[in-house]
């Protein structure tokens, strides 16, 4: 039995060793709408939870820059309740040129000084959507919603808030932290939703990657990273940024900043 075990702590020493992974990589996709007038380029930069990386955020501001982009969409959980929390204030200073479209996600709601916070990033220019829409050129609609944990408790509540802020005309972005609410998203007639809140299942099990665990779902949860084709629409899951505190690292699963290209077909 004593073997076992010490066999068993070996290989959780292997597994962890080689599995954390401190660089940014750029995860890319293409998708095709007839909607849009001209194709175009999003970046995705979710769960950042107040970390730094490389200096002042240059690996990430490099990956803005070198992929010719659109507007940014950020699904949450970008500012946390922490000390760091000026970290995050100077990406979004650093990327303050570009359009961003930000909604709230679990962890913004810890914070005591919210209200403030929230001023604060509006008056960087960033759309900040609370329920809310707003139309990117005349033919994209970006529609953010509360965290429903913490706002409408009920998914199908929350579905009608969101129709009722679509334009089927246009292509229709909802932006959500939580992608657990397949309920809310099922019954939402919107084309793309952009989620994050599960960093890919902070730990995958290599040479497969499949996550370990989502949070609201637990373990090897179905939603958790990937593109989900639900219905005519599709659920675009970011694997976030935050790399994970010192005793829950990310293993196996890098920290990620994701371009959508979007066709026109």
């Amino acid at each position: 039995m004593l073997k076992v075990l010490i066999i068993c702590l070996i290989l959780l020493i292997i597994y962890i060793y080689f599995g954390r992974n401190k660089e940014v990589i750029v995860r890319e996709d293409e998708l095709s709408s007839s909607k849009i007038k001209k194709s175009i380029t999003i970046a995705i930069i979710s769960d950042l939870h107040n970390y730094m990386f490389g200096n002042n955020y240059d690996v990430i501001i490099n990956i803005i820059k070198d992929n010719n982009i659109d507007f940014i969409i950020m699904p949450g959980d970008i500012l946390d309740n922490n000390e760091r929390i000026n970290n995050s204030y100077k990406l979004l200073e650093s990327l303050k040129t570009y359009k961003i479209f930000y909604t709230l996600g679990n962890h913004e709601y810890r914070i005591a000084t919210l209200n403030e916070e929230i001023n604060k990033v509006k008056e960087l220019g960033i759309s900040l959507l609370r329920n809310e829409k707003e139309d990117y050129l005349d033919d994209i609609r970006i529609i953010g919603i509360e965290d429903v944990w913490h706002d409408i408790d009920d998914e199908s509540k929350a579905a009608k808030l969101v129709n009722n802020l679509v334009d089927e005309s246009k292509y229709n972005i909802l932006i959500s932290h939580r992608p657990n609410y397949i309920e809310l998203y099922d019954q939402s007639n919107v084309d793309l939703v952009i989620c994050g809140h599960t960093h890919g299942g902070q730990w995958r099990i290599p040479f497969i990657n499949k996550p370990i665990y989502g949070p609201d779902q637990g373990l090897f949860p179905k939603y958790a990273t990937g593109i989900h084709k639900r219905d005519k629409k599709l659920i675009y899951i970011s694997n976030g940024l935050a790399t994970g505190r010192r005793y829950l690292p990310r293993l196996y699963n890098p920290s990620e900043v994701g371009i959508i290209r979007i066709n026109k077909s």
